[in-house]
């Protein structure tokens, strides 16, 4: 009898693994892009359509990227911890005589997102619209982006800080020449 109950969870495994790869691929496709070697945790919530993911980019559960009428662009090699929420837009509040729930946004009243390539989103950070996050930067868990982050720096906290850069000048040449040596960097 153990060893039939041990079979069945073993059936049951298998066929819980296939769905949630089903779940994924299906997932995938509804991205406006998503490149190449994509894993994308249980339990996002994500505007499809107005998204573009690059190759090689880890998303972990429970993450949250919404823009109705803007764009989240995350480049290459884009790390995002679990619980990240990115937020292209904002709600309308500044009409007299409604409700905010009462008002509509239209085509252009978000904004871009943009997460260029080599980038690590700590847990539970929050990204919001206009925002650009350099290249090689690193943004710490639990920090509210506002304002856009310049390549190769790391920057913390609620209000976001800079913490320092990730490296020095000569070090990025460095970083970028052993990447283009290893035929990973155009």
């Amino acid at each position: 009898m153990k060893y039939f109950i041990r079979f069945l969870g073993r059936i049951f495994l298998a066929a819980q693994r296939f769905f949630w790869h089903c779940v994924k691929v299906y997932q995938m496709s509804l991205f406006e892009y998503c490149g190449a070697d994509v894993y994308i945790g249980k339990s996002g919530i994500f505007t499809y359509k107005n998204i573009w993911i690059g190759n090689d980019v880890y998303i972990g559960a429970n993450a949250c990227f919404q823009s109705m009428h803007g764009k989240i662009h995350i480049g290459d090699h884009v790390m995002f911890g679990p619980g990240v929420h990115i937020h292209g837009g904002n709600h309308k509040f500044s009409v007299v005589g409604k409700w905010m729930k009462e008002l509509t946004k239209q085509e252009g009243e978000d904004g871009l997102v943009v997460i260029q390539d080599d980038v690590w989103i700590g847990a539970n950070a929050i990204i919001l619209k206009n925002v650009t996050i350099g290249e090689g930067s690193i943004i710490g868990a639990g920090a509210v982006v506002t304002h856009d982050v310049p390549p190769y720096s790391i920057y913390t906290g609620v209000p976001l800080a800079k913490l320092r850069e990730r490296f020095s000048a000569d070090t990025i040449l460095q970083h970028k020449e052993i990447l283009k040596k290893r035929g990973v960097l155009d």
